[in-house]
């Protein structure tokens, strides 16, 4: 198979290699400055006449042209897609072999959105937020020693403690491992372990549920954001944010009023702060998540999305100095789990109930997509306004009164993109394992 239709790799440094799979070659910017001590490839399906150098082009689907569309209009998708193929390509692994063998240390973790990589050499990385892309590489990569085995190639579902414990146990003293709780699509409370007291600690509150082992890296990733930040405060805007920051043009999805001139500002300001607050308490990004729920055979999506000032950042950060007219949160959530009426004045505090009550077990879901979830079409925010809107139980999408692009083709694909990545009752039987 060769699904490669464009190569301009001509790496002229002695520079260790890395490679950036991306749904656009311009969201590796970033990266440029960031791992200056790199020479950074990338790897993506987006074609235009001008690229950046060392960009290899895949195309997802050769039955299509690529030099006319893109390929998967869906950017969530795309990253997926082609870390799948990449992973397939015979001319796209003799390439990256090429380069990455020659480096004494080949460190490879794709992000996701639940799942980090080590802040250690890395070679490759996966933006995008699917979380099973991470076994592609992965697997293809299973004989090379990364980081000298200090920690799993794969990140595992531990469930029990003992299994966590021994993870601990293996790494190196003073060696640090994010841990979290996993409850399905998203993960909970990310924690920086690094000493077995430590984790003695998180097992007594959290209890014998499924775990999953993180590195320190975390992928602050929503369904339609893809900011990744540092533990040492830096912050990465990926291809949906660098888009808007660049152009001031609005993304299907993202919910942002950037039709204010200073709404670039504004969003840079806003991830600077949380890079800020990270590298002030030395913590690990703890994330911004939603929850898939299966319920008669359909599936319901609760998404709490910090892009309007951080829910879930407030909780985890406590932010709330940045927004102090939402100090009281309604457990909007609790209510929808447990099939009462939601007040939607209020953003979530999704931390609180979510992650700590096993939501599988509550026999109600509903299906909140966008920055802010409303109660009529006339309700808003005052401080940034966008596309909002919410899917009921009996799956009535419910737009603002000026949604900013096409809603309902979005809800529409969410709820493929739902179906087709996750079966949520093979992976409620797995992650909620009891030991």
């Amino acid at each position: 198979m060769n699904n490669i239709v464009y190569n301009s790799v001509n790496f002229k440094t002695n520079k260790p290699k890395m490679f950036v799979i991306a749904a656009s070659p311009y969201s590796v910017e970033n990266f440029n400055e960031l791992y200056s001590d790199f020479e950074i490839g990338v790897i993506t399906s987006f074609f235009q006449k001008s690229l950046p150098p060392n960009t290899i082009v895949i195309n997802p689907d050769l039955k299509k042209d690529i030099s006319k569309r893109f390929i998967v209009q869906n950017n969530f998708e795309q990253p997926y897609l082609i870390s799948k193929l990449a992973s397939e390509d015979e001319g796209l692994k003799k390439i990256i072999d090429t380069v990455l063998l020659n480096d004494s240390v080949v460190y490879m973790k794709p992000l996701t959105m639940n799942q980090g990589m080590q802040f250690e050499n890395p070679r490759i990385i996966t933006l995008a937020p699917s979380f099973e892309s991470v076994n592609y590489f992965d697997n293809k990569l299973e004989n090379k020693k990364l980081l000298n085995g200090k920690v799993p190639l794969n990140n595992p579902v531990i469930t029990s403690k003992d299994e966590l414990s021994d993870v601990v146990k293996r790494l190196d003293k003073g060696a640090g491992v994010a841990v979290a709780v996993e409850l399905g699509g998203g993960g909970t409370g990310i924690k920086r372990i690094q000493n077995q007291n430590q984790l003695k600690n998180w097992i007594k509150e959290k209890g014998d549920v499924p775990y999953i082992v993180e590195t320190w890296l975390d992928d602050a990733s929503s369904l339609s954001t893809y900011s990744i930040v540092d533990i040492f405060g830096n912050v990465l805007s990926g291809p949906i944010s660098e888009m808007v920051l660049r152009n001031q043009t609005s993304w299907c999805g993202t919910g942002y009023n950037n039709q204010k001139q200073s709404f670039s500002e504004d969003f840079k300001t806003y991830l600077d702060i949380i890079g800020g607050e990270l590298k002030n308490n030395k913590l690990p990004y703890l994330g911004m998540w939603g929850t898939d729920f299966l319920k008669n055979n359909s599936i319901y999506f609760i998404e709490i999305n910090p892009r309007s000032g951080g829910t879930s950042l407030e909780v985890a950060l406590h932010m709330d100095k940045l927004n102090p007219e939402r100090k009281k949160f309604m457990d909007v959530e609790a209510q929808a789990l447990l099939g009462n009426q939601i007040d939607t004045n209020y953003l979530v505090d999704s931390d609180d109930f979510v992650w700590k009550k096993q939501v599988y077990k509550l026999p109600h879901a509903v299906k909140i997509v966008g920055d802010f979830p409303v109660k009529s079409k006339k309700d808003s925010f005052n401080d940034l306004e966008g596309g909002i809107f919410g899917v009921h139980e009996k799956g009535t999408i419910i737009p603002a009164e000026e949604p900013i692009c096409n809603i309902l083709s979005i809800a529409e694909n969410e709820i493929n993109r739902s179906i087709q990545e996750i079966n949520l009752t093979n992976m409620v039987k797995s992650y909620i394992k009891k030991v």
